[in-house]
């Protein structure tokens, strides 16, 4: 007599990750990125947690004021024909902290573009290896970025922004935070794959 446990498949990295062939509505959001945080070992759970929420925090704050200037912004110049001068140089540098800090987020979420035909198409075992072997690309990729990123933070630091009057550092450093975001997210998604295709203690590998 099988239990109510019995039967039910293992929850998965593809289970947690947004899919474009999914048709239900759920939960993307905090829930989710914890529930991800689960299939990590224990001591490092609390930490990826912690980190998953200060993002998301910060994103928060970030598209906040980003919309409160655009919207004031708007009004200002066509209900008071007044501008304010800030605007426009301030929104981008939001904009792109907003994305360069989102875009790990995103990647465990699973949304960012991606071609899965060939993938789809695979049996199992050669679609981990293929995934594998685009994971380990989207980490050499992310690691020549901060290596740029952070070799372009010198000149930054020379130069002042025209529109704020503060250093480009401040737009600049957005993106080696992104891009070690970004790393993290990755090699967290790698090790969730490799530790739910492991077989259980004690056991053999099904």
């Amino acid at each position: 007599m099988q239990t109510p446990l019995q039967g039910v498949a293992p929850l998965t990295l593809d289970d947690l990750a947004i899919s474009d062939h999914e048709e239900e509505h759920e939960d993307l959001g905090e829930r989710k990125l914890f529930q991800q945080s689960g299939l990590l070992p224990a001591a490092w759970q609390g930490v990826d947690r912690t980190l998953v929420k200060l993002t998301r925090h910060a994103l928060f704050v970030i598209g906040s004021t980003f919309t409160l200037i655009i919207v004031s912004e708007v009004l200002l110049r066509y209900v008071f024909s007044y501008s304010i001068f800030f605007a426009n140089p301030l929104s981008k540098l939001l904009l792109v902290w907003f994305f360069l800090l989102g875009a790990g987020i995103a990647l465990r979420q699973g949304a960012h573009m991606g071609f899965d035909l060939i993938a789809t198409r695979l049996a199992a075992h050669n679609r981990r290896k293929l995934m594998l072997v685009g994971h380990t690309i989207g980490v050499m990729f992310f690691l020549e970025m901060l290596w740029a990123s952070v070799y372009a933070l010198g000149p930054a630091l020379r130069q002042t922004d025209p529109g704020l009057d503060i250093s480009l550092a401040w737009l600049v450093s957005s993106v080696p935070l992104g891009f070690v975001l970004l790393l993290y997210h990755m090699l967290v998604i790698m090790v969730i794959e490799w530790r739910q295709h492991q077989p259980p203690e004690g056991g053999a590998r099904p």
